[in-house]
């Protein structure tokens, strides 16, 4: 099959490589969505033009197109993007991507996301592989990680155990102050004082019930 001539790694890569350089400059470049993380539209055009340029310098051309359907509240967009060679087309593929008319701030907002997550759908298709999706996940797993102690965190800690406690505990497990924490450090102290909070409450529970008891 002719379409088998081309390179889809060298796709694959040219798509990441674009992605992680636009991650390394734009912090914008992702957004997050109902808990979710996309990117913008602005991102998947980029991408779009990258995969655009790669094909062809390797001897085809693409073109895209969209197609919009609203179902009630429901709009619904199904992206084609049609690689041709010597003006025939030779593959087609397509992603599609939906949104609620109900959930944006106007209709225009639901199309453009609709199309955004379409797009982007047709391109991991077309590259053979959730390389977008993939990328995503590790860049925001990477700024958890690197994140430092939000104030919301050092109040909850705080206000739980107090301050020379919390630094207490900061230095035991991380040997840091508890302003030098990083965003997981902190979620795991907050984590073993709502476990202990737990037990103690268990604890409480199970000294009401003999008191109950011994009172009857």
């Amino acid at each position: 099959m002719e379409g088998k001539e081309i390179q889809i790694k060298g796709a694959r890569d040219i798509v990441r490589e674009r992605l992680e350089e636009i991650l390394k400059t734009n912090k914008n470049a992702i957004v997050k969505i109902n808990n979710r993380f996309e990117i913008t539209r602005e991102v998947a055009i980029a991408l779009l033009n990258s995969l655009t340029w790669y094909l062809v310098n390797t001897g085809y051309s693409i073109s895209h197109k969209t197609e919009i359907q609203i179902f009630g509240n429901i709009v619904i967009a199904r992206a084609i993007i049609s690689i041709s060679r010597e003006g025939n087309i030779i593959m087609e593929f397509t992603g599609t991507g939906a949104t609620n008319l109900d959930e944006e701030r106007d209709y225009h907002t639901a199309i453009a996301k609709a199309e955004t997550r379409a797009l982007k759908r047709a391109i991991e298709t077309t590259i053979g592989e959730d390389t977008i999706n993939k990328i995503i996940l590790e860049y925001v797993g990477n700024q958890v990680q690197t994140a430092k102690i939000s104030e919301n965190q050092i109040k909850f800690i705080i206000n739980t155990i107090g301050l020379d406690k919390a630094n207490e505990a900061s230095k035991k497990l991380f040997n840091k102050e508890l302003r030098e924490l990083s965003y997981n450090e902190a979620n795991e102290i907050i984590k073993r004082i709502k476990n202990n909070i737990k037990k103690w409450n268990i604890i409480v529970i199970m000294l009401k019930r003999r008191v109950k008891l011994w009172e009857q």
